[in-house]
């Protein structure tokens, strides 16, 4: 049990410097745990409480940079916010509201594929006031 603690903690650590270009050291980190039922063969998320907002701030800017890690279990991680069932409901919701009102605007545009232009991304989860933004894919 301790050597999964001892190695969490050390992924943490190298995917905040090889993938996210931030320093993570174990005072930064309040807590993490592993979620789920433990299964042979499948990864279980790891969630990660930070001691103080801007460590997590920091992580949260950082986000695009996991893409470019040069190691590929750091390259396939996704980070989220952990956001209580009533705010990934709503989030869900006004998704799904904000697709359809574009999906109704491509038809009305007389197959012009303008809704094949942008994605929907949902912002403000975590405050409960979620909104929709459409943002324009860059497709070059």
């Amino acid at each position: 049990m301790e050597d999964r603690k001892r190695d969490d903690m050390s992924f943490i650590r190298n995917m905040g410097r090889k993938g996210l270009g931030v320093d993570i050291d174990e005072t930064d980190v309040e807590q993490f745990y592993r979620l789920g039922r433990k299964e042979e063969g499948k990864e279980r998320p790891l969630l990660v409480k930070f001691a103080g907002e801007e460590k997590k701030q920091d992580v949260m800017e950082n986000l695009k940079e996991l893409r470019g890690a040069s190691e590929g279990k750091i390259r396939k991680v996704s980070i989220a916010h952990d956001l209580m069932w009533r705010q990934r409901e709503r989030g869900k919701e006004v998704r799904m509201k904000a697709l359809q009102e574009l999906e109704d605007e491509s038809n009305e545009k007389d197959d012009t594929g303008m809704s094949e232009n942008f994605q929907v991304i949902v912002v403000g989860q975590q405050t409960m006031n979620s909104r929709a933004l459409r943002v324009p894919i860059n497709r070059t």
